[in-house]
């Protein structure tokens, strides 16, 4: 079972996949790298985190084998593939800075005060710790993601396999990674505009019925409606 993180001490590795270490990419400070970011007070608001939009629990997922038993006759020919691909976890594709609860509301998780916006709310961006890891909320989005568009693949390219006949390319997984990127970006920052985004909503609060905390939080409709809310 992989249970690791690929980094710059595992054997002939390219791939870069935790939060600490270096790598041949340069630099691996991830909040150093977010975009915007020269440093850790670089954003006009604060407190913030740096997201990795692929998921550092995520990205090594595959290897949980009560959740992906499927994936355990190939994993090898996973982790090899993941060692040839020329990508890393912590650099600025990968990283969108984040706004917390407390960033809107200072005296979170108390009642806010919705005749006092904060300054913050021109954000419109969703918080980070506000469904990122609920059941079936943002992180294991991406991680359904990475099963259908590079675990899967690999896994039917090694199946299906002629003796010989090289399974899946490093140059795939890396197409699947960086379009991912791509994709969850544009869904966060969509996220944080619903019903007009949390400068709109933001007076909205005290009430179950309206759905205001949408924009604050980095799930889906479906699965922020599901966890109603009064105040932030």
């Amino acid at each position: 079972m992989s249970t690791y993180h690929f980094n710059s001490r595992t054997l002939g590795s390219k791939i870069h996949t935790e939060a600490t270490g270096t790598c041949a990419k340069g630099p691996c400070d991830y909040r150093a790298n977010a975009p915007g970011a020269a440093g850790a007070t670089a954003h006009a608001f604060s407190p913030w985190e740096a997201h990795h939009i692929i998921c550092l629990k995520s990205i090594k997922a595959f290897g949980d084998q009560i959740k992906y038993p499927q994936f355990q006759s190939c994993i090898l020919e996973i982790e090899a593939t993941y060692r040839r691909t020329d990508w890393c976890i912590n650099q600025g594709p990968n990283l969108i800075p984040l706004p917390l609860k407390k960033t809107y509301n200072p005296l979170s998780p108390n009642k806010p005060n919705p005749q006092q916006p904060p300054a913050s709310l021109n954000l419109n961006l969703p918080c980070h710790n506000m469904h990122h890891n609920a059941k079936l909320g943002y992180q294991d989005e991406v991680t359904g993601a990475l099963k259908r568009h590079v675990w899967d693949r690999i896994k039917d390219a090694v199946d299906n396999a002629t003796q010989g006949q090289a399974h899946y390319s490093e140059a795939a997984v890396l197409a699947a990674f960086q379009t991912l990127e791509k994709r969850f970006n544009a869904i966060i920052v969509s996220r944080g505009r619903r019903r007009g985004g949390v400068s709109v909503t933001w007076g909205m609060q005290g009430t179950t019925s309206n759905g205001w905390w949408l924009p604050f939080s980095m799930a889906s409709d479906v699965v922020a409606l599901a966890r109603p809310r009064l105040w932030l």
